[in-house]
């Protein structure tokens, strides 16, 4: 039988909420760690649920909630973030400016977006939306 995690997307109002609420959820798979916003961390500590329960199945509660919460606005504020700490002239700020004007304009992928990908390109994690 899958272990089975269950998100709560009411929780999710905004990033910082979100990041609680997945630290919540997976808090017993992850041990003593915790995410911190980093997409590149949140992949590696999906990663890491396989070596502590095996595969596993993530039920997302009032998903839609969390994807308007973790729409464009957010992504806009998390680009703007990623521009600020790269530095105004690196080449990773001048990718992260491209990545917020389309943000800006409604195109690209949103917050939601980024996060149901890292979990859906996890082999042993098998995601439901609600």
């Amino acid at each position: 039988m899958l272990a089975t995690y269950t998100l709560e997307g009411e929780a999710c109002t905004d990033l910082p909420a979100t990041i609680a609420e997945f630290n919540r959820v997976f808090a017993a798979a992850w041990t003593d760690r915790a995410w911190t916003g980093n997409l590149d961390s949140f992949r590696d500590l999906l990663s890491w649920i396989d070596g502590g329960v095996g595969p596993c199945s993530v039920h997302w509660n009032h998903s839609a909630e969390a994807r308007e919460a973790l729409g464009y606005p957010a992504t806009v504020d998390w680009l703007k973030d990623k521009v600020h700490v790269a530095g105004k002239n690196s080449d990773a700020a001048k990718a992260w400016k491209r990545e917020l004007t389309r943000a800006e304009k409604g195109k690209g992928d949103t917050m939601f977006d980024r996060l149901l990908e890292l979990m859906q390109g996890q082999e042993h994690l098998k995601i439901t939306l609600a």
